[in-house]
């Protein structure tokens, strides 16, 4: 795909003409809500501002990075600042980049606890981060009574391959090469330097089902909605591994990180999108503008139509 053009949001049923071999997604057709979010995103971006700024503003909006999100340049730093220059209360939550989801939950708690935070929250959490929230929630019943939405942006129900062959070792009996095999030393090398072993392993088969199980019957009364996307396009050499995915199930659909199929939630809302790798949410590129997609997303949860 080039990238010549804006991003658009239309056209993610066509993911089988890129990868034929694709699971059924399993998802009801009630669940789909999509339509809502095109709508708003074609608004324009200069109209979602004046929209937005016209909204009550009493409401801090929580934005919660995904594993080593702390390494990705910029991460979800731009729409935090337009939110607060649109008036809203922004965060970034700070937590350790490849720790465990027990210690992110708790920072996340400590620091909410002792910040000066308007009447409600938002979360807006990428990948690792809609599981860390959703375990905040369920746990903290303070927090949960304030809490007006949660939005997980390309959250993983299901496990990641990538991480279980560069752990693991699993998923190389085809189509591995000696190539591989050496770059996935040197990645298992390096999440052991930068001490994100831990929170790797949390995201494989042998640890990640047990956590969903934790979180995904919890009853909110507010929405929880999931976005999931494929991609045909790497676009950040730290979050992208189509190749690899690729390699494991040929002609399926992903988003660079994990399967689509594994990209889907029972019982919540989805956002379903072309053309949108997984990192692009939290650092746009490729004309992609993350801020235009957050903004989006948070103005579906303002106007009360989910």
């Amino acid at each position: 795909m080039a990238f010549k053009e804006p991003w658009k949001p239309e056209g993610f049923d066509n993911y089988l003409s890129h990868f034929p071999s694709t699971p059924d997604l399993k998802l009801h057709a009630s669940q789909n809500i999509t339509h809502q979010f095109c709508d708003i995103w074609n608004l324009g971006l200069k109209s979602l501002e004046k929209r937005l700024d016209g909204l009550n503003k009493n409401v801090t909006i929580v934005f919660v990075r995904g594993y080593l999100g702390r390494y990705l340049l910029k991460s979800l730093k731009e729409p935090a600042h337009l939110l607060r220059r649109l008036g809203y209360d922004s965060i970034i939550m700070k937590q350790t980049a490849g720790g465990s989801y027990k210690d992110n939950v708790q920072m996340m708690y400590q620091q909410l606890k002792h910040r000066q935070n308007r009447e409600h929250f938002i979360f807006c959490a990428h990948s690792r981060g809609g599981l860390e929230c959703l375990s905040l929630l369920t746990e903290h019943e303070d927090i949960r009574n304030k809490t007006n939405a949660l939005i997980m942006s390309q959250t993983a129900y299901g496990s990641s391959f990538v991480l279980e062959s560069i752990l693991h070792g699993e998923h190389q009996k085809t189509n591995y090469s000696w190539y591989r095999s050496l770059s996935e030393k040197m990645q298992r090398v390096m999440l052991s330097a930068i001490r994100a072993r831990v929170g790797g392993e949390e995201l494989t088969s042998r640890v990640w089902p047990k956590l969903i199980k934790t979180v995904e019957k919890q009853q909110f009364n507010f929405p929880v909605i999931q976005t999931a996307s494929w991609s045909v396009q790497p676009t950040l050499w730290l979050d992208s591994f189509h190749d690899r995915l690729n390699e494991i199930r040929p002609a399926c659909a992903h988003d660079g990180q994990f399967f689509l199929n594994d990209l889907i939630w029972p019982n919540i809302n989805h956002v379903l999108l072309p053309h949108l790798d997984h990192a692009q949410p939290v650092v746009g590129g490729f004309n992609f503008n993350h801020k235009h997609y957050w903004l989006t997303l948070i103005k579906m949860i303002m106007q009360n139509t989910i």
